[in-house]
């Protein structure tokens, strides 16, 4: 990593890798099932903190690479799928509403689906996206 004006989207990336493999490490599918209320909130934690690396990180190579600054998840996403991180406005679009829900996760009903959600299709993803960065930026 260099330490000038264009690391910022390095050290964005380096953690977002980071949040991601940590989401990977209890994204499990079988052990969903047996989670309990603490173990949901934290996958639910992971995922939060992902996300918002995530969009921070596109916002950092957009700014990196001259774009005009764009401040919101949505106009961030747009432009990542335009430029080819996202294979459709359908993935980043499935990434908002899971991130929306969110706040609601104290239902239990709604807790579980999250992490249902987080770990069959959110968690798959992120991790497209992290390889997506990296293939471009290399």
């Amino acid at each position: 990593m260099t330490n000038g004006p264009d690391s910022r989207w390095e050290q964005r990336f380096s953690n977002y890798k980071r949040a991601v493999n940590r989401l990977g490490a209890v994204a499990s599918l079988d052990a969903v099932a047996t989670f309990s209320e603490l173990e949901k909130d934290g996958v639910i934690q992971r995922f939060k903190y992902s996300y918002e690396l995530a969009w921070r990180t596109l916002q950092a190579i957009c700014t990196h690479e001259k774009y005009s600054q764009t401040p919101s998840p949505v106009s961030i996403f747009r432009l990542a799928q335009q430029k080819g991180y996202f294979g459709s406005e359908a993935e980043w679009t499935q990434l908002m509403r899971s991130r929306a829900l969110v706040a609601s996760a104290y239902e239990s009903s709604i807790a579980h689906n999250l992490v249902l959600d987080i770990v069959t299709l959110n968690y798959p993803l992120l991790k497209q996206l992290e390889h997506r960065i990296g293939q471009s930026q290399q």
